[in-house]
């Protein structure tokens, strides 16, 4: 005959073990002694509690699965790194990152390729295929390669360089070009790829033909811009002064030559932070009967040159 009644005065201590106990028995926590606060509690199942209120620090080690959230109050941190180094937190009014060590890096794979740089009291950096392409410096923004899109066509006039002088330069030799002396040289600096350089110039070039006999004489001066970083060069199409004087004596004119420049936005000859030097030349063309002097400037006039910078702006 089963035993239907049995009373805890009936049973010894020790003697129910976890193998008489039934798996559909629904024994509360709270009868457990001692309490499971100070005990380990393992499941190779789903432990399901509607609150599960920790009281002081706790680890885990393996992964921890929040399937519904994790949720952390106002002011309340998300700690990360031995030193408590890395932290996010909502302050009630705005959502903080805040980082303690190093910089904070935005990895984009598992090869580890650099998508993005915060570095502490320095630049930002934007990176495509682990190449920096911009990044923030302490005058602004430096950009590396070309910009497209919506800014395209939109450039600001950011700095406007403009000089003249009435020296003159003599020519030496025939067909070998002279850098311009009285002219002397401007600069660019901090060139930046994706800016727009136009110079303009003008170049009054003065010849003077000498000759004993009524024969025909005539002369040429070639001019033409020349902007380097030392080791790349862009020259202009070179312009031509043409004089003819036929008959005794010397004969003198001045025509003035006008010569442009333009390093488009797309350009690449030269680098970024590249210090760009300005130049004016000029060669003889060979002549006719007699002599011929030549010169870059000429008489009564005035050498110009106007260099402007324009920026692209945001659309």
């Amino acid at each position: 005959m089963a035993l239907t009644q049995i009373t805890e005065k009936g049973i010894k201590d020790g003697e129910i073990l976890n193998a008489d106990i039934n798996a559909s028995a629904a024994i509360a926590g709270t009868k457990v002694t001692p309490a499971f606060g100070s005990q380990n509690l393992s499941t190779t199942g789903t432990a399901a509690t509607g609150t599960l209120t920790v009281t002081g620090s706790g680890s885990f080690s393996s992964l921890l699965f929040a399937n519904a959230g994790v949720k952390y109050p106002d002011f309340q941190s998300s700690y990360y790194g031995n030193g408590l180094d890395f932290l996010i937190y909502h302050d009630g009014s705005n959502s903080k990152i805040k980082n303690k060590t190093g910089e904070i890096q935005i990895l984009a794979n598992t090869a580890n390729d650099v998508a993005a740089k915060f570095i502490p009291d320095g630049a930002v950096e934007l990176y495509h295929d682990n190449s920096k392409k911009l990044e923030t410096t302490s005058t602004g923004v430096a950009v590396t390669g070309n910009i497209s899109g919506s800014m395209a066509s939109n450039f600001t006039l950011v700095d406007v360089d403009r000089v003249d002088t009435s020296s003159q330069h003599t020519l030496s030799g025939v067909n070998s070009w002279n850098t311009d002396s009285g002219f002397g040289s401007r600069t660019i600096s901090n060139y930046q790829q994706g800016q727009l350089i136009i110079i303009r110039a003008t170049v009054p070039c003065g010849i003077a033909l000498s000759e004993s006999n009524s024969q025909a004489n005539y002369g040429g001066t070639r001019v033409r811009l020349k902007l380097t970083n030392g080791s790349a060069t862009s020259y202009t199409n070179e312009r031509v002064a043409w004089y003819r004087a036929d008959g005794a004596g010397t004969h003198e004119t001045t025509q003035n030559l006008g010569i442009n420049l333009t390093i488009s936005a797309t350009d690449t000859t030269f680098s970024n932070g590249d210090t760009l030097t300005l130049t004016i030349e000029g060669k003889i063309m060979t002549g006719g009967a007699g002599s011929a002097t030549h010169f870059l400037g000429g008489w009564s006039s005035t050498k110009e040159v106007c260099i402007e910078r324009y920026a692209r702006q945001l659309a």
